[in-house]
């Protein structure tokens, strides 16, 4: 299933379902009414319950006044969606290469290796939350959890990119991560004094 195969079924005057279950429909069935089959997926299901739901709703978004805008269908199409995961590639690309500069600018202080790679790590943290917790290993556990909610600068371009066209302000998304950040920190320095304190 496509939305080519989805935009024909939606010129139809009429469609009828028939749903399989576990072993599906007799062949004799299909040969006789010349049914065509329908996959919207390579997986296995137990029945085909789901997937008619799933082919139901994006026939019936397609069928004038279904959305109340004829615009709204081709708007939130696959299109825009391809758009949406071409703009996401491009943002990790370029914080996979933005992911080089610790590295580099590290190289020109006089530090140990260890001072480096912990340097390194926490820098690229902040750039891209996996890639630094990958490079700080073992290092600095309680770091990499209290930074963890933050989610890096490209966790938050990312979601700008998704948030741009809604009516959600990115001030407020990075101040809601600055405020999660700080109760984490509060909340993993208080453990570690519990932890220390005697009895």
């Amino acid at each position: 299933m496509d939305q080519q195969k989805i935009s024909e079924l939606s010129e139809l005057d009429e469609l009828v379902i028939l749903c399989g279950h576990y072993e599906g429909v007799d062949q004799r069935v299909l040969d006789y009414w010349n049914i065509e089959e329908v996959s919207i997926g390579d997986y296995v299901l137990t029945g085909g319950e789901l997937p008619a739901m799933v082919l139901i709703d994006s026939v019936a978004r397609l069928l004038p006044d279904v959305l109340g805008n004829a615009d709204s269908a081709l708007d939130e199409s696959i299109l825009s969606a391809l758009s949406s995961i071409t703009k996401l590639g491009g943002y990790m690309i370029f914080f996979n290469l933005l992911f080089i500069l610790p590295s580099l600018l590290t190289a020109l202080l006089p530090l140990s290796y260890k001072q480096r790679s912990c340097l390194i790590g926490c820098m690229g943290c902040l750039l891209e939350i996996t890639g630094g917790i990958g490079l700080l290993e073992n290092q600095m556990p309680d770091f990499v959890l209290c930074v963890l909610p933050f989610g890096g600068l490209s966790c938050i371009v990312q979601t700008y990119s998704m948030i741009e066209s809604a009516d959600l302000s990115l001030s407020e998304y990075v101040m809601h991560k600055m405020i999660l950040t700080a109760v984490t920190v509060v909340f993993y320095f208080l453990a570690e004094v519990r932890f220390f304190l005697p009895g």
